[in-house]
């Protein structure tokens, strides 16, 4: 579950673990990552569609770690992905495509992690802080 609330007092490893786990991308951002889940653990960070076979997105995760950025009230996560891989994936594909093109996350790259407790909604940001989608953690 879940912390109900990150502050200036948590201490780093619960921080790391609040941003492992399965994660539901929230509907209405991009309709090909519309209720997507988002799997981070301590290797790697994956996109798994529902779709039959499921498509698999892999990012190798190179190094974690936390900051609070110049500005912000909140900590953030950084991940430095690098070693991309797909399974059950056809070239070309729409969502690889958005994925690596329109989201940039085409390796190697940082992405950015911030919760937001008052709504419990993790935002994914890219190297250069612009919101690539919004998540909430999957309960199973």
């Amino acid at each position: 579950m879940v912390k109900s609330l990150l502050t200036e007092n948590s201490n780093y490893d619960d921080i790391l673990t609040n941003t492992l786990g399965s994660f539901k991308i929230l509907p209405g951002q991009f309709l090909l990552l519309d209720n997507q889940l988002v799997i981070i653990n301590s290797e790697t960070m994956k996109i798994v569609t529902d779709d039959n076979p499921n498509k698999i997105f892999n990012y190798s995760i190179s190094n974690k770690t936390v900051k609070l950025l110049q500005g912000e009230t909140t900590f953030v996560v950084e991940l430095k992905l690098d070693n991309y891989t797909s399974n059950n994936v056809s070239d070309p594909d729409e969502l690889e495509n958005l994925l690596i093109n329109g989201l940039t996350l085409k390796i190697p790259t940082i992405i950015y992690i911030m919760y937001q407790p008052a709504h419990d909604i993790f935002t994914v940001k890219n190297l250069n802080m612009a919101t690539l989608f919004m998540m909430k953690k999957h309960k199973k």
